[in-house]
């Protein structure tokens, strides 16, 4: 299936897994929240991710009053999906300021 939004800004290693290197991988810092939701649900999507019928079904009801609701327990659910798929235990996913980043654990020595 293809992703429901193809929009991504830097996608990096498909072929070889998740990315590895620290950065913003999806900036919608001047977008919605529903857009950012929307890439990064195509993002991980790219990397295996993969949404039950029941929650592409959803995804499809744009009308529905708990769209928005759904929107962002799926993206939710996508940014943790590629934290458990990271094969780099010293990088994590994160959301914050409406974009999609690969952080950098610090040493704590």
């Amino acid at each position: 299936m293809e992703p429901i939004n193809k929009r991504v800004t830097k996608i990096l290693g498909k072929q070889g897994g998740l990315p590895t290197e620290p950065g913003v991988y999806i900036d919608d810092s001047a977008s919605s929240a529903e857009d950012l939701d929307k890439d990064i649900i195509a993002f991980a999507e790219e990397y295996g991710f993969q949404l039950t019928p029941a929650d592409r079904d959803e995804l499809l009801d744009t009308e529905s009053e708990d769209y928005y609701q759904i929107l962002t327990e799926i993206a939710d659910s996508a940014v943790e999906w590629l934290n458990d798929h990271n094969q780099d235990e010293t990088v994590y996913w994160l959301v914050e300021d409406n974009s999609l980043f690969l952080g950098k654990l610090e040493d704590e020595g």
